[in-house]
């Protein structure tokens, strides 16, 4: 039997599908062929970090929007997604410099969609912290009476030792509860767990498993929106910065025309000039990146990105390229919107089918990548599509 098909759907289209007053007579219809596919075991949705963070809500009267594209996420994809998109690109860098570095996890079916989290910092595991203060004592038997204050004979702690745990326990749990999506009936199982043991690890394990969940991440918002709106600007912020490269390369543009026009140069000569630019950034962009990321993990190159070993950076960088090309060429306004989706287009070498609205569709398709991904620019468009490929195989 043949592996699913997988299917990376536009943020646009789980915004729709899970509001109902969107949901129209087509989209009900798309909806039921499209999981009657994935019924069938012939096609499997995955979500991304860059859905998560798109869904989120933007202010607070979108919070119950927010919660249903999050629980949407969870219908259609289960837990089924893909590592964050820093993790690929990062790891396609040093695969240039180290020819045996090994090949990338690009799917995850645990719902890890989420860089790698440093839980423990700024947590204190008591045991630990108990040990730490007998060894502080400057004597053997300070030693021993703070041993005998902090621990029974068999290991397990003392009266006095559970009181400081206890006193602290809420503190504890109040700071965790406040970063990470915890149901009440983690936090009464681990809490359960740390007054026993006195070890913050297992509450840690639990906030871990939470955010994998898609309708805790729904309810988290809910309840800590004012906390959590920073991590849903993420997108917005790099957008931003690449709004502001944008300006930087249309001011040079502007300025290689003016100084063109002061030639007596005919406009062809012009955008000749504007094509080689676009040409020169192409490959320039994609390298900057790579070399950025191995001088930090302190790795030299040995290659350059490559479609073999860097396909994310490169279809992440030859979009972004291309909507920018046309964003100049049309004389528009970019949007930080717009440059969300470039993070999107990173997934594209590693799906069957890609959705993308307007200008993102356009750029890829403009792109001309060497890629099998078939661009769906309509939602009504995919199922036929899908078929057609089944068909085919």
């Amino acid at each position: 039997m043949h592996k699913p098909l997988i299917i990376y759907l536009d943020s646009s289209d789980i915004s729709n599908l899970s509001d109902d007053t969107r949901r129209t007579r087509e989209l009900v219809e798309i909806e039921k062929e499209l999981f009657s596919l994935k019924d069938e075991g012939l096609i499997e949705f995955r979500f991304s970090h860059v859905h998560v963070i798109e869904a989120a809500p933007t202010e607070p009267l979108y919070v119950d929007l927010a919660h249903k594209r999050f629980s949407y996420i969870k219908k259609l994809c289960g837990y089924k997604c893909f590592v964050t998109p820093i993790k690929i690109i990062k790891m396609e860098a040093l695969r240039l410099g180290a020819t045996n570095e090994s090949l990338i996890e690009i799917l995850n079916d645990e719902g890890v969609w989420f860089p790698p989290l440093d839980m423990e910092d700024g947590f204190v595991d008591f045991a630990s912290e108990f040990r730490q203060r007998i060894a502080s004592e400057p004597d053997r038997k300070n030693r021993r009476i703070a041993e005998r204050k902090f621990f029974e004979k068999n290991g397990n702690f003392t009266a006095f030792a559970k009181k400081t745990i206890k006193d602290a326990a809420p503190a504890f749990v109040e700071e965790l509860c406040s970063k990470y999506p915890l149901r009440p009936e983690n936090i009464e199982r681990a809490n359960k767990v740390f007054l026993e043991t006195g070890s913050i690890k297992y509450l840690l394990n639990e906030a871990k498993k939470s955010l994998v969940d898609m309708e805790s991440i729904g309810h988290w918002y809910a309840k800590q929106w004012d906390l959590l709106i920073p991590n849903s600007a993420y997108l917005r912020e790099i957008g931003m910065n690449l709004k502001e490269q944008l300006v930087d390369f249309n001011r040079n543009l502007k300025s290689s025309n003016d100084n063109l026009k002061k030639l007596a140069l005919k406009s062809i000569d012009t955008a000749k000039m504007a094509e080689e630019n676009f040409s020169k950034l192409s490959q320039s962009l994609p390298l900057s990146i790579a070399q950025k990321i191995a001088s930090d993990q302190k790795v030299e190159l040995s290659q350059i990105p490559n479609w073999d070993l860097t396909p994310s950076l490169l279809s992440m960088t030859c979009t972004y390229v291309s909507l920018i090309k046309s964003i100049v060429q049309s004389g528009q306004k970019p949007r930080a919107s717009d440059f969300g989706d470039v993070y999107h287009a990173s997934f594209v070498p590693h799906v069957d089918f890609f959705r993308a609205d307007g200008a993102i569709a356009s750029a890829i398709a403009k792109a001309k990548m060497p890629l099998k991904t078939v661009i769906v620019p309509k939602l009504e468009n995919l199922p036929e599509q899908i078929r057609l490929k089944l068909k085919n195989k």
